[in-house]
C-alpha cells in the first residue's frame, strides 16, 4: 500500500476530532444532562480507524523487522482499546447514565484498555537496544528503572496521593487515566532518552508519546472540572489520542529509511538523565520534610529517593568496572602494538626497525648478516606454510645460538641478523648457528636440512650505521659465492666484485630493453665423421664499450638478479625461430637438434611447460629437434622441478643432464628424471689423453669417464664429452666407447651466418 493512501485516515480522524469538540461544546452549551452516547460513539470510531494505518504501516517494505513487530504490536493495541471503549459504548445504551453523570468504568471496560497498555510498554521496551556488552545492557537497565522511579513518585506525590482522601466518582477516572497515562509517556521518553538509535522513526515515537499526554491531561480535567471535565476528557482525549496514533503511522509511512535493527541503539546513551532523576526526587524529600507532611509521606518519598540514589551507585559501579577493564585492555593493546613495532609477527624476534635504532647506539658492535640458503626452494615445493615454521625453527636455533650474548633479529623475507658487543663473540654465535644448523629442523611435518651464509661486519669509528648494515651483507654475499654455509668477515675491496655484479645487472637489464644479446651456436659432432648433428645456444652479449661479453661475466648477475628468467625466455625463442630459419636455408645440412640451457628459476615457474610450447608453436620447430639442457643441482631443488620435467618430457622434447658427473647426485637422477642425454663434464676430459710421470695414463679421469659411458649403454642413454679441445682426447674418448663430443677441437661457437657457412663448406 502507497504512502498516500494513509494521508485519508489522518483527515478523517481529524474531522472526527473536531465533530467531537463541536458536539461537546452543543452538549454543555444547551443540554449539559442529555444523552452522552454519541460523544462516546465518536471516540469509538476514531479508535477503529486508527487500527488500520498503525497496521498498514507495520507493512511498510522499508521497515526492518523489529519495527514491523514493534507497529503490528500497537495495532494490537488500538483493537484492544477500541474494545474496551466498544464495551463503555454498550454499558451507555444498555444502562444510560443519570444525567449530568458521565458513565462509570466497568472492569470490562478497564481490562482491555489496561492490556493494551501493558502490551504498549511490551513493545516499546523489546524495541532493539543494538550490538551492547552485558554490561551497557545492565546499564541501561538501571537507568531505565530510575527514570521510572523517580516519575512515579512524583505522579504518587503530586496527583495520586491528593486524590486518595476522596474526591467521589471523580478519582476513578483521574487515577486510572493520569497512572496509565504517566506509564506511557514515561515510558516511550525513557526509552528514546536512553535507547539510542531506535529502528521506528524518532518523531513518530515522539507523537506516541503525546498520547499518553493527553491521557494526562484528561485525568487532571476531571479533577479540575468534575463531571463535565470527565465528560470532557473522554470525549474530546479519545479522538485526539487517536489522531496522535495516526499520524504517528503517517510520518512512519514518510520518514527516511530507519535505522537497520544491528544498528540500533549504537548512539552514546543520555547518562545525565538518571542523575537528573536522582536530583529531583532527592529535591522532593527535602520538599516534604520541610512541609511537614505525614511520616507515611515522608518515608515513601525517603525509600524513593535511597532507591533511586542506590541504582545509580550501582550503575557507577559498572561503569567503574567497565573503565577498570577499559584501561587494562588498553595497556595491553598499547603494549601489544609496542612489541608489533618493534618485533617480527612471525618469529617473536627483533624487526628491522629495533635492530636499526640498536644498531645506532652501539659502539664497536659486530653485525652478522644471516640469508637461508636455498629458502626460495622450501616454499616452492613445500609451500610456504613450511616455509614460514623453517623461519621459526631457525630463529628458534638463532635464539638459542645467540642467548644473552646480543640481540637476534629477522630483518625480512628469510634474512636474519644478530647484534653482537665484540667482535670475538660474533664468532662464537656464528658458529653455534652453523654448528646447530649441521642437524636437519622439524618444519610442518618435514625435516629440513638449513643452511645459511653469513657475514659478518664491525662498526669501525665514524660508520653509519647503513655503512655496518652493507658492509655485512657484502660479506654474506661473499660467503654465498664461496660455497654457501659459511662465515666470512667484510674486508677492503670485498665490495668491488659485489658492485660490479650489481652494476652488471642495472647493464643487463637494458641490454635486453636494447637488443644487445645475441645468440652463438656451438656444434655438437659426431666425433668418427665430425658431422654436425647439433647445436647448443650459448648467449652473448654486444656491449656497446666492452664488445662481446662471455656470459661467465654476466650470468651470476642474471641470476642474483633475476632476470635470467626473461633472459632465457628470449634465448629460447630465438633458438626454435632459428633452426626453423636454418632448416628452411640448408635443408638436410641444417643442424637436427638445437639445446637450449634452462636456470632452476624458469624451471620453478609452473607457466614454464606453457612457455615452452609457445616458443615451438610460434616457431614451428618440432618438440623432438629441441634439447633443454639442465644442471643437476637445478634438478635436485625439489618436487615441482621434477614435475615441471616430467611435463616437458610428455610434450616430446629431450632434456639432457648437463656436466654430469660434478652434482652430488647423479647415479640417483638418472632413476628419477626423465633424461636421455648425458653431458660429460669437460673437468674428465681434460687431461684425459695425458700420461703422468711414470708413463702410466691418468687412470682416475678415464675410470670416470668409462662408467659413465658403460652406464649410459646399460640405460640407453646418448652421451656427449664436453670440451674436447685437441685430437688426443677424441682419439682416447672413442676407445671409451663415446661417440658425440663438443669442444673447440670440433668447432668453436658461432654466429648464425657463420655456422650456415660452415656447414655449407662456404668458409
Amino acid at each position: 500500500m502507497g504512502r498516500r493512501a494513509l494521508v485519508p485516515y489522518l483527515w478523517l480522524n481529524l474531522t472526527l476530532v473536531i465533530v467531537a469538540a463541536l458536539w461537546l461544546t452543543l452538549h454543555l452549551a444547551v443540554d449539559a444532562g442529555g444523552a452522552v452516547l454519541p460523544g462516546y460513539l465518536i471516540g469509538l470510531c476514531a479508535i477503529a480507524i486508527t487500527a488500520v494505518p498503525i497496521g498498514r504501516a507495520g507493512m511498510l517494505p522499508s521497515l526492518n523487522p523489529a519495527a514491523r513487530r514493534f507497529w503490528h504490536g500497537l495495532r494490537v493495541t488500538a483493537l484492544l482499546c477500541a474494545a474496551g471503549w466498544g464495551v463503555a459504548v454498550a454499558g451507555i445504551v444498555m444502562d444510560p447514565p443519570p444525567p449530568g453523570i458521565a458513565p462509570r468504568l466497568s472492569p470490562l471496560t478497564t481490562v482491555p484498555i489496561v492490556c493494551g497498555a501493558l502490551l504498549f510498554l511490551t513493545v516499546v521496551l523489546l524495541l532493539p537496544l543494538g550490538t551492547r556488552s552485558p554490561a551497557e545492557r545492565l546499564r541501561y537497565a538501571l537507568d531505565s528503572t530510575t527514570a521510572v522511579l523517580a516519575g512515579s513518585v512524583f505522579v504518587w506525590h503530586f496527583v495520586i496521593e491528593p486524590l486518595v482522601p476522596g474526591r467521589g466518582p471523580v478519582s476513578e477516572f483521574a487515577l486510572l487515566a493520569i497512572a496509565v497515562a504517566s506509564l506511557l509517556a514515561g515510558c516511550v521518553l525513557t526509552r528514546l532518552l536512553l535507547g539510542g538509535d531506535i529502528p521506528v522513526d524518532r518523531p513518530a515515537m515522539y507523537l506516541l508519546c503525546g498520547t499518553g499526554l493527553l491521557s494526562a491531561v484528561s485525568g487532571f480535567a476531571t479533577i479540575v472540572w468534575g463531571e463535565q471535565g470527565k465528560l470532557g476528557a473522554a470525549v474530546i482525549a479519545v479522538p485526539a489520542a487517536a489522531l496522535a496514533l495516526t499520524g504517528a503511522a503517517i510520518r512512519q509511512a514518510y520518514a527516511p529509511e530507519a535505522v537497520p535493527a544491528d544498528r540500533a541503539g549504537t548512539r552514546i546513551p543520555f547518562v545525565v538523565f538518571p542523575y537528573v532523576a536522582v536530583a529531583a526526587v532527592n529535591g522532593l524529600l527535602l520538599l516534604v520534610a520541610n512541609a511537614g507532611a505525614a511520616d507515611r509521606h515522608v518515608r515513601t518519598v525517603v525509600i524513593a529517593a535511597v532507591a533511586t540514589s542506590a541504582l545509580v551507585v550501582l550503575r557507577q559501579l559498572t561503569v567503574l568496572s567497565d573503565n577498570t577493564r577499559l584501561v587494562t585492555h588498553l595497556r595491553a593493546q598499547e603494549m601489544r602494538l609496542q612489541r608489533e613495532a618493534t618485533h617480527d609477527a612471525l618469529t617473536g624476534l627483533a624487526n628491522r626497525a629495533l635492530f636499526n635504532s640498536r644498531l645506532h647506539s652501539a659502539d664497536g658492535a659486530t653485525v652478522l648478516l644471516i640469508d637461508l640458503d636455498d629458502f626460495k626452494t622450501v616454499n616452492d615445493t613445500l609451500g610456504h606454510a613450511v616455509g614460514d615454521r623453517l623461519l621459526k625453527a631457525v630463529a628458534s636455533a638463532l635464539r638459542q645460538a645467540t642467548g644473552d650474548r646480543g640481540l637476534p633479529a629477522r630483518l625480512g623475507g628469510d634474512e636474519f641478523a644478530v647484534l653482537v658487543p665484540s667482535d670475538g663473540q660474533a664468532d662464537q654465535v656464528a658458529q653455534r648457528l652453523l654448528e646447530a644448523l649441521h642437524r636437519p629442523l622439524l618444519a610442518g611435518g618435514h625435516w629440513l636440512l638449513a643452511r645459511v651464509s653469513i657475514g659478518a661486519a664491525t662498526a669501525r669509528p665514524g660508520d653509519q650505521a647503513e655503512d655496518v648494515l652493507r658492509n655485512a651483507d657484502i660479506a654474506m654475499y661473499a660467503a654465498k659465492a664461496r660455497g654457501k654455509a659459511r662465515l666470512v668477515h667484510y674486508a677492503s675491496g670485498m665490495a668491488e666484485p659485489v658492485l660490479d655484479q650489481m652494476q652488471t645487472g642495472g647493464e643487463l637489464r637494458r641490454a635486453l630493453d636494447a637488443g644487445e644479446l645475441t645468440l652463438y651456436y656451438q656444434p655438437i659432432a659426431d666425433l668418427a665423421s665430425g658431422r654436425t648433428i647439433g647445436v647448443e645456444a650459448l648467449v652473448r652479449w654486444q656491449h656497446p664499450v666492452r664488445g662481446l661479453v662471455c656470459p661467465a661475466e654476466f650470468i651470476a648477475a642474471a641470476e642474483r638478479t633475476g632476470l635470467i628468467v626473461p633472459l632465457g625466455r628470449w634465448a629460447l625463442g630465438e633458438a626454435c625461430r632459428q633452426a626453423v630459419a636454418w632448416t628452411e636455408e640448408l635443408g638436410d645440412a641444417a643442424p637436427y637438434k638445437v639445446s637450449v640451457n634452462v636456470s632452476a628459476h624458469q624451471l620453478q615457474d609452473p607457466s614454464f611447460p606453457a612457455e615452452v610450447s609457445a616458443a615451438l608453436a610460434a616457431s614451428g620447430l618440432a618438440a623432438d629437434r629441441l634439447v633443454l639442457e639442465i644442471t643437476e643441482s637445478a634438478a635436485l631443488r625439489g618436487g615441482a622441478i621434477m614435475a615441471t620435467l616430467h611435463e616437458l618430457h610428455t610434450l616430446g622434447i629431450h632434456l639432457a643432464l648437463d656436466d654430469f658427473g660434478t652434482g652430488e647426485s647423479s647415479l640417483s637422477l638418472l632413476f628419477a628424471f626423465p633424461v636421455g642425454i648425458l653431458k660429460l663434464d669437460r673437468s674428465f676430459v681434460t687431461g684425459i689423453e695425458i700420461d703422468t710421470a711414470a708413463g702410466v695414463p691418468d687412470e682416475a679421469r678415464l675410470a670416470v669417464a668409462r662408467a659413465v659411458q658403460q652406464m649410459a649403454d646399460a640405460l640407453g642413454l646418448v652421451t656427449v664429452a664436453e670440451g674436447i679441445e685437441n685430437p688426443s682426447q677424441a682419439a682416447r674418448l672413442r676407445e671409451l666407447g663415446y661417440t658425440t663430443g663438443q669442444g673447440y677441437l670440433l668447432s668453436r661457437p658461432l654466429s648464425p651466418a657463420d655456422l650456415a657457412a660452415s656447414l655449407t663448406g662456404a668458409v
